[in-house]
């Protein structure tokens, strides 16, 4: 009877240490993958006081052409873009700047005038009015950091004398001229075609002729 009881005991004893095994490797096992799952959230997961990214800040310069800027002669079209990039902006901003206008009584029939547009002392569009007995010529000049690189002229022709009443236009020209480093390099002319580049030095030495006659009326007092 005591050795049955006794082989009963060692049984009990052999089972509850297996079970007992079995749960302590099963916490391991629990532990183990959790300390696994923890890792790889940790390398996943930004820290939380960790501030995101900032986005880039936008290029706040104005935008320039880089073919304008290589010691070669750049090309017509990307001239001719820089040109029409500088007239939109000039026009864009025209009622921010100061006007100073001028008279021009001996530069014809009926006298004339100059309406200049500053930005404290740069200045960037001139108006020159001509007014004839028959006619008005206006031209309009175009500067960006002192430099010429626009001009739009413009002739209106009446059906007869303006001091007359009911004049009529019966005729209008334009032209255009786009300047680079004070020469033409595009004329379009009245048929809205462009203009023979035989034409051109002749011409842009009279508007350069007439900036600098505009300038020195300008600067008088």
């Amino acid at each position: 009877m005591k050795n049955t009881l006794f082989i009963f005991t060692v049984l009990a004893l052999m089972l509850y240490s297996c079970n007992s095994n079995t749960s302590s490797n099963k916490d391991i096992s629990t532990n183990k993958t959790e300390k696994k799952d923890q890792k790889q959230n940790e390398e996943i997961l930004p820290e939380v006081n960790q501030p995101a990214p900032m986005a880039e800040e936008p290029d706040q310069k104005p935008n320039k052409n880089p073919n304008l800027h290589k010691g070669t002669t750049p090309l017509l079209k990307d001239i001719v873009s820089d040109i029409r990039s500088k007239f939109k902006k000039v026009n864009t901003n025209l009622s921010n700047y100061k006007k100073v206008h001028k008279d021009m009584d001996d530069e014809s029939t009926e006298g004339g005038e100059l309406i200049a547009y500053y930005d404290n002392a740069k200045l960037y569009k001139i108006e020159a009015i001509y007014y004839g007995e028959t006619y008005n010529r206006k031209f309009d000049y175009y500067l960006w950091a002192g430099r010429l690189f626009f001009i739009f002229e413009k002739v209106n022709k009446y059906d007869k004398p303006v001091y007359t009443e009911n004049t009529k236009v019966i005729e209008t020209e334009e032209n255009r001229y786009y300047i680079y480093k004070n020469k033409i390099v595009k004329w379009i002319g009245p048929d809205k075609k462009e203009v023979d580049k035989s034409k051109f030095e002749s011409e842009g030495t009279e508007l350069i002729k007439r900036l600098e006659k505009f300038k020195a009326v300008l600067s008088s007092k």
